[in-house]
């Protein structure tokens, strides 16, 4: 179990991580706002899902739940000037 949460952890940092960083080629890539926040969503659930057992597990943990507001406002701010 704790290996699964090593894995879950690991890869809700990297989405979200990719998220922050890119939503803009992302959208120059076709990809909708939603999917991406839908994605987020997922990623989001799965890493409040996790109980920490490790000191490790608990910064990747925190290190997730941190990312959360930032890469949603990242985002939103790569659609601000698409209308409709």
């Amino acid at each position: 179990e704790e290996d699964n949460s090593v894995v879950k952890l690991e890869v809700a940092n990297f989405v979200l991580d990719a998220l922050q960083v890119y939503p803009r080629n992302f959208r120059a890539d076709k990809v909708a706002m939603s999917d991406m926040t839908s994605l987020e969503k997922k990623v989001e659930t799965m890493a409040r899902k996790v109980t920490p057992t490790t000191d490790h597990l608990d910064k990747q943990k925190k290190k997730a739940t941190k990312a959360f507001g930032p890469t949603k406002a990242a985002i939103e701010n790569a659609f601000v000037d698409v209308k409709g």
